[in-house]
């Protein structure tokens, strides 16, 4: 009988793909078995590796040979870790088509602390929370992922805060190319960048001015004094996470330039 019920419940959970359920919607599905006899059939389903308690009464079914894919199910999974949330930074980058790599991390942003460690591992795939104040979540879109609604930070967001902190976007060089592909897509709306920076990510302002010159893009007349109108002032790291490095400094941008200037355009597309 044990056999006949869990495997009536698997198939169940099976017809209706991989999705969480709360404690009380598995509950349901088992009318008639008191608390004891759920708590022991869910503990099998878990050491049998076909559910997984993500957190307190948040139950994620994993289909039978169940492999995994990052861009739908990871993001699928990860709009139900926190909330409100975006994916962002690489995982973004990656969406958009502004960068060749493929992250295999999942980088969830949020203005809510995340309970727990900030790092998570979920069948196989690292989920990454970054705490955000809540004047810098802004710019979310949601997006079409497979069957499912995503919430993804926009374009013009996405390219702003990997400029605001490299280190979720695999670094300052990675941003820079993020920036090129961006300027070459048409659908990038270069004015909503600044109107974003606007809200707290001067700074960031700062190092895609200056990219921008360097690389010599093209951008719409009048865009560039209107990142330099709205920086920030002191000096700031064009790269943040060099800290020991040193540099020329430019006033204009206000920017310590502590990366050097060879390869700054050796991987740009002819």
């Amino acid at each position: 009988m044990k056999i006949t019920i869990k495997k009536s419940l698997l198939d169940e959970l099976s017809r209706r793909g991989l999705s969480l359920y709360s404690c009380a919607e598995i509950h349901s599905l088992l009318k008639g078995k008191n608390l004891p006899y759920i708590r022991n059939l869910l503990s099998r389903l878990e050491k049998e590796g076909r559910i997984i308690h993500l957190e307190r009464g948040k139950i994620l079914f994993v289909p039978e040979g169940f492999q995994g894919e990052w861009s739908e199910d990871a993001f699928y999974i990860a709009s139900k870790l926190i909330e409100p949330y975006s994916i962002g930074f690489w995982s973004a980058l990656n969406y958009w088509n502004y960068t060749e790599q493929i992250p295999r991390t999942v980088f969830v942003l949020s203005p809510k602390r995340k309970s727990g460690k900030s790092k998570r591992n979920i069948l196989g795939m690292p989920f990454q929370f970054v705490l955000v104040p809540q004047r810098k979540f802004v710019g979310i879109e949601e997006v079409w992922i497979g069957k499912r609604k995503i919430s993804m930070t926009s374009r013009e967001k996405t390219i702003l805060d990997a400029f605001d902190k490299p280190q979720y976007c695999g670094g300052i060089m990675e941003a820079v190319k993020g920036l090129f592909h961006a300027l070459n897509d048409k659908r990038f709306k270069p004015e909503r960048l600044i109107e974003y920076g606007k809200k707290g990510n001067r700074s960031a302002l700062k190092r895609i001015g200056y990219a921008c010159e360097v690389l010599e893009l093209e951008v719409p007349k009048g865009w560039i004094e209107g990142l330099n109108k709205n920086i920030s002032r002191g000096y700031s790291l064009f790269d943040p996470l060099n800290k020991k490095a040193k540099g020329e400094y430019n006033s204009k941008w206000q920017l310590c330039v502590n990366v050097p200037s060879d390869g700054f355009k050796e991987w740009m597309v002819t």
